[in-house]
């Protein structure tokens, strides 16, 4: 089971791939695309199987991600969720500066723009 999914903008794939690499290298299980699913499966599908397993989804802030589409159905997904189960699994990661979507900016957010290793 993932327990960080990752939930990001493929134009960010750079950025995203070296964070699930050193996620990983610190023993955390990370859920990314183009680790999980696999060629002729239904990505639609996948995606959602990942979101219901991971313990936590990270919504990795950009000036791409706040404008997609599949971020936004991910992370609002993520978000009835966590107000089904009353415990704590968006995680926004900031790594551009950007406009934060409305229902996320009451949270605190990691700020790894100046330093992703931190």
């Amino acid at each position: 089971m993932s327990v960080i999914f990752l939930s990001h903008s493929s134009r960010d794939k750079a950025v995203v791939r070296q964070l699930a690499t050193d996620l990983e290298s610190a023993g955390i299980s990370a859920w990314l695309d183009e680790w999980e699913i696999r060629i002729g499966e239904c990505i639609p599908t996948r995606i959602g199987e990942g979101l219901q397993e991971a313990r936590f989804i990270a919504v990795v802030l950009s000036p791409h991600s706040v404008t997609s589409g599949w971020v936004d159905r991910e992370w609002k997904a993520a978000y009835w969720l966590e107000a089904e189960t009353k415990r704590i699994q968006i995680l926004p990661l900031l790594i551009e500066h950007c406009e934060i979507p409305l229902l996320l900016r009451g949270r605190k957010y990691a700020d790894i723009s100046a330093n992703r290793t931190a």
